[in-house]
């Protein structure tokens, strides 16, 4: 390293992206961001499959699942079965949407995967393994989006 770098004194180098005026630097680690928009579609797509066929599974047969004594939400479980294809279907949308990279579609990824988790949480006493299993992915989700959206707003 020559005197004259140590001391600032020699060519300036340009750090500021291309594409913006001198003295504007973007920090935002888009790639970064955009892997984890499609990683986070994808999970959400897979819970989405996982909804349909754990509501198909409750709709089409009632003793699948056993319920637990006094159990605080004791539905009938074809009624937690459409509740899961409901949610599944929805899922499935918002999941193309944040394959697709629209804001829309992560935003709304928040959301319906707090959904999703509040009714695996719900569904534990009938199917407790994989309840737990689809909420930890939920969480998987929900911390990769809010972490996306974060970043996001401080680029802006």
């Amino acid at each position: 390293m020559s005197s004259a770098d140590m001391t600032g004194t020699g060519p300036r180098r340009s750090s500021h992206s291309a594409g913006y005026p001198e003295g504007h630097y973007d920090y935002a680690p888009r790639g970064w961001a955009s892997a984890v928009s499609i990683i986070a579609g994808m999970l959400l797509g897979m819970v989405a499959a996982f909804e349909i066929l754990q509501g198909v599974a409750a709709i089409a047969k009632d003793d699948m699942f056993v319920s637990g004594v006094d159990y605080v939400y004791q539905l009938n479980t074809a009624t937690w079965g459409w509740t899961h294809v409901v949610l599944g279907i929805l899922l499935t949308a918002v999941a193309i949407g944040m394959l697709a990279q629209k804001t829309w579609g992560q935003v709304t990824g928040l959301i319906v995967a707090g959904l999703s988790t509040l009714a695996n949480f719900a569904f534990l006493p009938y199917y407790p393994v994989w309840s737990l299993t689809i909420v930890a992915v939920n969480i998987l989700i929900i911390c990769a989006l809010g972490t996306l959206l974060g970043q996001r707003n401080q680029a802006q």
